[in-house]
């Protein structure tokens, strides 16, 4: 992951015109290992792909909701003190 300086970025967003100002944060300071895991998922190439991964935690949630109580039982109070 490749990082780029905080000026090049500024002089990037103004050379568009934008008012957008950038500024360091947390993220920006971490070693690259340590950032790449906030990037979400990244396919490895073995095991599962994440369409299958996606399709059964979509059935998962879908058992989940039909086996949930229906809506009724978390419904507002009856009444309040």
């Amino acid at each position: 992951m490749a990082k780029q300086d905080l000026q090049s970025i500024r002089e990037a967003i103004s050379a568009e015109g934008q008012s957008w100002q950038a500024a360091p944060t947390f993220l920006s300071n971490l070693p690259d290992e340590e950032g790449k895991k906030y990037l979400g998922y990244v396919p490895s190439g073995e095991g599962e792909t994440f369409e299958s991964r996606e399709q059964k935690s979509m059935e998962a949630y879908g058992a989940f909701l039909e086996s949930s109580p229906t809506n009724e039982a978390f419904g507002a109070p009856a009444a309040k003190d």
